[in-house]
């Protein structure tokens, strides 16, 4: 999942917008531009972990569920829970959760492992 301020502009739903060429190709090449790292998530990276999550359900569902669904606050904390479980709970233990980083800031993160439950 990559955030709402790293992701190009001039797209909607991953479509380009008209007449926003401009806008993407800077908002391309500053992207490009700048260093990436990759690093294992760790504990202490649940909150930005958990706003990046949020944000990018946002941005995804946005007009395929409801406005108030998607500024509900406790989906927030929900995710403040759920990673720390992910990170920390023996029943992720086969997981790889690693990071994306830029200027600092965690601006991605994915999930993967084997299947969970039958």
């Amino acid at each position: 999942m990559v955030s709402g301020r790293d992701r190009l502009q001039g797209f909607r739903g991953g479509v380009p917008v008209p007449g926003t060429q401009m806008l993407w190709s800077a908002a391309y090449d500053a992207a490009v531009s700048s260093s990436l790292a990759i690093r294992w998530a760790r504990v202490e990276d649940v909150a930005e972990m958990a706003r990046v999550h949020v944000r990018c359900w946002q941005e995804t569902y946005r007009g395929l569920r409801s406005d108030a669904v998607l500024r509900a606050r406790h989906f927030a904390a929900i995710r403040e829970r759920f990673w720390p479980a992910v990170l920390t709970d023996e029943r992720y233990r086969d997981n790889r959760v690693p990071v994306a980083e830029r200027g600092g800031e965690l601006i991605g993160l994915v999930m993967s492992g084997p299947p969970m439950g039958p």
